[in-house]
Order: structure tokens, then C-alpha cells, then sequence
């Protein structure tokens, strides 16, 4: 898990889990990140987090929620990406969500 502030070059390939107020929109779902670096594109690119991923962020942290993260494998490919949580609650109940493009962000990104 990665916490990354305004200005944060990612490190490491990454889905959205959950967008603090600082770089969120009004609904707190939403944050932007720029891939100039790797693209040359300088134009701002909206990314989600799950809804029910940011929910239940604080029940993962405490360990009573349980989240994993299935994941394609590595790509060059910067506009396609495909993969799904599975957020199990403490009484076992699963909710699968499908990812994609607009929950990826890829390695060099720019927060």
C-alpha cells in the first residue's frame, strides 16, 4: 500500500484504493494524475477509487474487512488495464468489483 502526496512520482504500478480530500474532488472518490513523463501528455487524467473500496478503507486498515487485489500482469500498454477486488466483510459476505483503466495508474505517473 502506498500513500502518495501532491507532486509524488508513483513507483510502482497501482489501483486506486482510496482519494484523501487534498487531491479529491467534492465526492471524494476522484483524484488526477498526469503522465507527461511518459506519454508527453500534460493534460490531467481523472482516476477512481472503488466506492466501496473508500467506504470500508478504515475496516481494511483495522483488519476487519478483508480486501485483495487481482491484478493483469505488467503492460507497456498505458491505455488498457483490466483486473478485480474482492472485499470480504466479517461475516464472510463477498462483494467482487471489477477495475480498470480509470482505477489504474501506471509506474512514472505524476500525482
Amino acid at each position: 500500500m502506498l500513500l502518495l502526496n501532491h507532486g509524488s512520482q508513483i513507483p510502482a504500478d497501482c489501483v486506486v484504493l482510496s482519494v484523501t480530500t487534498e487531491t479529491a474532488d467534492k465526492g471524494g472518490e476522484e483524484g488526477f494524475i498526469t503522465t507527461k513523463n511518459l506519454d508527453g501528455e500534460t493534460n490531467m487524467k481523472p482516476k477512481l477509487a472503488i466506492k466501496s473500496v473508500q467506504e470500508n478503507f478504515d475496516g481494511f486498515l483495522s483488519g476487519k474487512v478483508k480486501l485483495e487485489v487481482m491484478s493483469e500482469g505488467r503492460s507497456a500498454n498505458l491505455y488498457a488495464y483490466e483486473g478485480q477486488v474482492v472485499i470480504t466483510n466479517e461475516k464472510g459476505d463477498k462483494d467482487i468489483q471489477n477495475l480498470g483503466l480509470p482505477n489504474f495508474i501506471p509506474h512514472g505517473a505524476l500525482v
